[in-house]
């Protein structure tokens, strides 16, 4: 795969298969119902990709403050492109045990 293919990831999520791509959009509704009555105001995406999710989240939660994070320095560029009014950052989940920050998603 050259660094300009799309990852099983993206292709999953821009598949033109309409089951696959009801069963997402299914999945992303339920994970947000389950959600809603949080009200969360922070998120954080921990493994993020090309910032789908990201983008679920951020158009159901308005004005939610979101971090993504990712390996991925070609997912983190996807998903702040996806996502600019939100922050994105290649790390590690390790990494991210020694932040002091908390989130309420």
């Amino acid at each position: 795969m050259t660094s300009n293919s799309p990852s099983s990831n993206q292709q999953k999520y821009e598949s033109s298969n309409p089951v696959q791509r009801w069963l997402i959009q299914r999945l992303h509704q339920k994970l947000c119902r389950l959600v809603e009555p949080h009200a969360p105001r922070t998120a954080i995406d921990v493994g993020c990709g090309e910032g789908f999710f990201s983008r679920k989240l951020l158009d159901t939660f308005r004005g939610l403050e979101l971090l993504g994070v990712d390996l991925s320095e070609s997912a983190i560029r996807e998903a702040q492109g996806r996502c600019p009014e939100s922050r994105f950052e290649q790390s590690d989940v390790a990494a991210l045990a020694r932040d002091q920050e908390s989130y309420d998603l």
